[in-house]
């Protein structure tokens, strides 16, 4: 999928505050990160028996910020509430910039994290006796892994790799209890232990990133082997 170009993402932007400003509807705005959001907050709302039509995604965190910007920048004075929620990503780590409290931050690193912390038990329950030994030897690994990403978030953010996907098996091996050693050399990882690694693995389901948890529960089950290939 294409790019949108800077001035593109202005026009949305701009789009969107005169549709605040000249809003005439008195329910409540939500404005999330994304599509997946829409999804979930659609489901909780369903099931709370709450009225939430008036959502919105805004196509990533950054995209939302801009928007809350802008619309207390410009001092607007509308009829609706208007309710920015989003992920704190390395927020939950560096703590939340006073200039954004009037944003909801999930609790955790993303909503993948509040959805797994809510479920924890009841996933756990679901594991197989050979594979529970299995996800938290992986959730070791990848913690220390992440921890020294977070490092080159803050130092040299263009080095960082952290939006990808553990379900490769070039990162963990079909039936692996770790990431793969080939993996560190070829990307140029050691496998040391960043500070914030044991804090990671200590409170993981609050702290890693969100989308790592179901991969790595995935990749940890009976079904998420059965779905790799077969070592010969």
């Amino acid at each position: 999928m294409a790019k949108k170009k800077a001035s593109e993402t202005v026009f949305d932007l701009v789009e969107t505050i005169d549709g605040i400003r000249n809003s005439a509807l008195k329910y409540p705005l939500f404005y999330v990160d994304g599509s997946g959001d829409v999804l979930i907050f659609g489901q909780i709302a369903r099931r709370s028996g709450t009225d939430i039509s008036g959502i919105s995604p805004c196509g990533g965190r950054n995209t939302l910020i801009q928007v809350f910007e802008a619309f207390h920048g410009e001092n607007l004075t509308v009829k609706r509430p208007i309710l920015f929620f989003t992920d704190r990503d390395t927020y939950v780590f560096d703590g939340i910039p006073p200039a954004y409290h009037g944003i909801h931050f999930k609790e955790g690193y993303s909503i993948e994290n509040d959805l797994f912390q809510d479920g924890y038990h009841a996933l756990m329950a679901g594991l197989f006796p050979d594979e529970q030994p299995r996800f938290e030897s992986l959730i070791g690994s990848v913690s220390h892994w992440f921890a020294s990403e977070l490092v080159k978030v803050k130092e040299a953010p263009g080095q960082a790799q952290i939006n990808i996907s553990l379900l490769n098996p070039n990162m963990i091996a079909p039936r692996a209890a770790t990431l793969s050693p080939e993996f560190s050399p070829d990307r140029g990882y050691t496998n040391s232990i960043a500070p914030s690694g044991a804090e990671i693995v200590a409170n993981y389901g609050r702290l890693l990133r969100g989308h790592f948890l179901p991969q790595l529960f995935a990749v940890s089950t009976l079904i998420g082997m059965a779905q790799r290939p077969r070592e010969e």
